[in-house]
């Protein structure tokens, strides 16, 4: 049996133990930080660029109506013009429990450079009011070479309206990640801001500073962010652009280290029904000397 029959069989198991008996009708968990698709949400995005996803929508309000759970399927294929294809899936469970607690569980399978690697992460936000809200996360895999062993996160989110012609409202974000590999660890220190214009345009501004530490080296600092611009909804269809430099995920070992990079990328997502979408996104990284890489995602999101 292949390896990815194999981890597709794992996903579907993994489904039977995290969906949680009793879906009720009420609203979905705080907002997530529509930067942080590849960094907080991990579900189906751990193996892309951070800032190259498509946003799912805006969280409703705490106090609205709707599914409770949302479950989430992803797969990645990344083109490199100097090693092989390679590949990942997703499964994701995001809850919410009451007006002040949610909480996701994730599980990613790698395939990359001939290797395999797994990752299961659990994250907890807690919201304050309607405008605070703090999320801390971590995951766990087996001794691996090409994505983390240990990852952990904690992250600030605040909102305010501004009711002004030009920005509605906005989302600030503070955030500290890291990322044990077996002989490296990957610090990221910085802020998003999701800024909310008129007929629901949205643009999204993403600046880091990662602290790379390799064993035998002197620890670095780099800088690393993204821009990216969402268009409003248009027959069921939303889209967005990208723009970044440097490294864009450290989910992967391939995103770490010193080389500068630009990454454009861009992606759409299609609401099937107001319990289903589905997301496509598309990116081009060019590195230094010469080096490239072509991301391609899909997932689809099951509301209940």
């Amino acid at each position: 049996m292949g390896a990815g029959v194999k981890n597709w069989i794992a996903i579907i198991a993994t489904v039977c133990v995290l969906r949680p008996a009793g879906a009720a009708a009420q609203g979905r968990s705080v907002p997530g930080s529509i930067c942080a698709i590849a960094e907080q949400n991990q579900a189906a995005n751990a193996s892309a660029p951070a800032g190259c996803k498509l946003p799912i929508d805006p969280q409703p309000s705490e106090h609205s109506a709707g599914p409770r759970h949302e479950l989430r399927f992803g797969s990645d294929t990344d083109n490199f013009n100097y090693a092989g294809v390679a590949n990942s899936e997703t499964i994701s469970l995001r809850t919410r429990w009451t007006e002040h607690w949610s909480t996701e569980e994730s599980a990613s399978f790698y395939q990359r450079f001939d290797q395999t690697a797994e990752l299961g992460s659990l994250t907890i936000t807690r919201r304050f009011g309607t405008k605070n809200w703090l999320t801390v996360s971590g995951g766990f895999g087996p001794h691996q070479n090409i994505a983390p062993n240990e990852t952990s996160a904690v992250e600030y989110g605040h909102a305010m309206s501004l009711h002004n012609s030009i920005v509605r409202d906005l989302e600030s974000y503070a955030h500290q990640r890291n990322f044990w590999y077996s002989n490296t660890h990957v610090s990221v220190l910085g802020t998003t801001q999701i800024v909310y214009l008129p007929r629901d345009w949205m643009w999204t501004l993403n600046v880091v500073g990662v602290r790379t530490a390799a064993a035998g080296t002197e620890p670095d600092w780099l800088p690393s962010g993204f821009t990216r611009l969402t268009f409003p909804e248009v027959a069921r269809l939303r889209a967005s652009l990208l723009f970044g430099i440097g490294a864009e995920s450290f989910f992967n070992i391939d995103q770490i280290g010193h080389f500068s990079a630009r990454t454009f990328g861009g992606g759409v997502r299609y609401r099937i029904n107001p319990s289903n979408d589905l997301t496509l996104n598309v990116a081009v990284q060019d590195r230094s000397d010469g080096r490239s890489e072509t991301s391609i995602g899909a997932s689809f999101g099951i509301r209940f």
